[in-house]
């Protein structure tokens, strides 16, 4: 076999990997929903992916610029993750699945400890939830990421 058969069946290999365990944590995350540690994983998956398909160009075109495709398409996934409001998603999921019945207990401990971003999708829980203590418990999340964002506005403006 050939150095760059040798090569291409390790990334292959980490490719399938790298499917499995985003099987998983897809099968993880749908159980348990999703928190900023499980939404940082996918981002790192996807990441890692990309990295993946750019190491199989440099593989097959020798002369292609890897470094710095890789830097400026890390640095772009990097920006698109900054700017899709993951507390928001994070939030979407969580309701979404504790609405529909694939997740059984949602933490509004934790969904009230997120950005404000996070406030349509706990309305919607503190509306909708079938059990009064956990539309009690949506409405405490509220006022939690009502009161941080007030908190953190005085600091910020020095009062």
């Amino acid at each position: 076999m050939s150095l760059l058969t040798l090569e291409l069946v390790l990334v292959a290999s980490t490719a399938v990997m790298l499917i499995s365990a985003a099987w998983r944590m897809s099968l993880y995350a749908g159980k348990y929903g999703l928190t900023r540690l499980r939404i940082l994983t996918f981002w790192g998956m996807i990441a890692i992916a990309f990295l993946l398909a750019v190491t199989v160009l440099k593989l097959l075109h020798p002369d292609f610029a890897l470094f710095r495709t890789a830097f400026f398409g890390m640095l772009a996934l990097w920006l698109v993750f900054a700017f899709i409001q993951p507390d928001a998603i994070i939030a979407h999921v969580d309701v979404n699945g504790y609405l529909n019945g694939s997740i059984e207990v949602v933490d509004t401990d934790y969904l009230g400890q997120l950005h404000s971003s996070a406030v349509g999708p706990l309305t919607r829980l503190e509306q909708q939830a079938p059990s009064k203590s956990v539309r009690t418990a949506a409405t405490n999340a509220l006022r939690e990421i009502h009161t941080t964002a007030n908190e953190t506005e005085c600091s910020l403006r020095g009062i």
